[in-house]
C-alpha cells in the first residue's frame, strides 16, 4: 500500500517531530495508522517489538480532546512513547473504523528524512524496506 496524505496531514507531519495519526486513505474506503518516529524505533517495530496503542480524554471546561499514543517497547526499560491529539472529524471516523476491523495498515515515516519503512506482517515473514517519499507499508497491524 502506498499512501499519500491529505495536505493537512502532510503539513502536520512536517511540523511534528514525532506523532501518530489515525486517518482515512484518500479516494478509498480504507484507513491507516500513520506513525512518525526515529529510525531505531521503526526498525524495532518492524522486527516485532511489542506495540501498544493508548487512548485518553483531555477535559478542560466544556472542551474534550481525544488523545492518542503509541508505546513501542524498543527498549524494555525505557519504551518509546509518542502521542498526538485527534482534532478533526475524519480522524475520529477513521479511528472508529480502524477499531471495528481486525486489521489495518500501519505506515511509518522516519523523523530523520523523507525515506520510509513499512511494518511487515510477521506471519508472512515480510520486512520493511526503503522507498520514495510517501508512506509505505508491506503489512498490517493487528
Amino acid at each position: 500500500m502506498v499512501y499519500i496524505p491529505a495536505t493537512r496531514v502532510y503539513e502536520e507531519m512536517v511540523r511534528e517531530p514525532a506523532s501518530v495519526w489515525f486517518v482515512p486513505a484518500q479516494g478509498t474506503d480504507e484507513h491507516a495508522i500513520l506513525l512518525k518516529a526515529p529510525t531505531n524505533v521503526l526498525k524495532a517495530i518492524v522486527r516485532g517489538c511489542r506495540l501498544e496503542f493508548v487512548f485518553g480524554l483531555h477535559i478542560q471546561g466544556s472542551q474534550r480532546v481525544l488523545c492518542t499514543a503509541v508505546k513501542a517497547y524498543d527498549d524494555l526499560v525505557a519504551p518509546f512513547i509518542v502521542s498526538g491529539a485527534q482534532l478533526h472529524l475524519e480522524e475520529h471516523k477513521a479511528l472508529h473504523e480502524i477499531l471495528s476491523h481486525a486489521h489495518t495498515a500501519l505506515l511509518f515515516r522516519r523523523t530523520e528524512s523523507l525515506c520510509l519503512l513499512g511494518r511487515g506482517d510477521s506471519r508472512q515473514g515480510k520486512r520493511g524496506r526503503s522507498c520514495s517519499p510517501c508512506w509505505f507499508a508491506c503489512g498490517t497491524a493487528h
